[in-house]
């Protein structure tokens, strides 16, 4: 049977803390394992249990909320279909992605796809989001880079301070320069959730 690597205190109720879907309660499911390999990566993706997607489905069900959001790590990293099936039964699903990889045939279950790339545009293969949120000083990605892509494909879009205010101005100054980005914040941190 398929199993899935969960990463520390992987499975977890909260609230979400940033983008769109801001301030709904939410299961997480962080996926362990990342092949994206960022200089500055801050997470514990080391694999502390596997579980089938029928456990997992166990436990978020356990939480009660309507939607569940997966994250890693990189998700795009495993073969996603049947924890995703395993989701829908539990509600809407979110996804989040560095998208460097294809989500494959597993894409069409996603209720709400946010893309937060980690370098540069040349290594973005999804194309196509409900979200995307550039954070410029986060694992080497530079705005500089991103200033001519066309983001029309995704329908929300944020350009985010690293670490709270620390370059505050860079994503006014980008906010000024491109038509449909937003501000974004990481509330979660503020409130002191995970």
């Amino acid at each position: 049977m398929r199993t899935y690597p969960i990463a520390p205190n992987g499975i977890f109720k909260t609230i979400q803390g940033e983008g769109t879907l801001l301030g709904l309660p939410m299961s997480f499911v962080r996926l362990a394992g990342c092949s994206v390999g960022c200089s500055q990566c801050d997470t514990d993706y080391r694999v502390d249990e596997r579980l089938e997607a029928s456990q997992i489905g166990n436990l978020v069900r356990q939480f009660r909320t309507k939607w569940t959001w997966i994250t890693g790590g990189e998700p795009a990293d495993h073969e996603l279909w049947p924890l995703l099936e395993e989701m829908r039964l539990c509600g809407y699903v979110a996804l989040a992605t560095s998208g460097t990889k294809s989500l494959g045939s597993g894409g069409r279950i996603i209720d709400f796809l946010s893309v937060s790339p980690h370098s540069t545009p040349d290594k973005l293969v999804i194309r196509s989001a409900a979200q995307i949120n550039l954070v410029p000083g986060l694992n080497d990605l530079r705005l500089e880079d991103w200033e001519s892509y066309p983001f029309d494909a995704f329908q929300h879009r944020y350009v985010t301070p690293c670490d709270g205010l620390g370059n505050l101005n860079e994503c006014l100054a980008w906010i000024d320069r491109h038509d449909g980005f937003r501000l974004g914040v990481q509330v979660h941190k503020i409130w002191g959730l995970p």
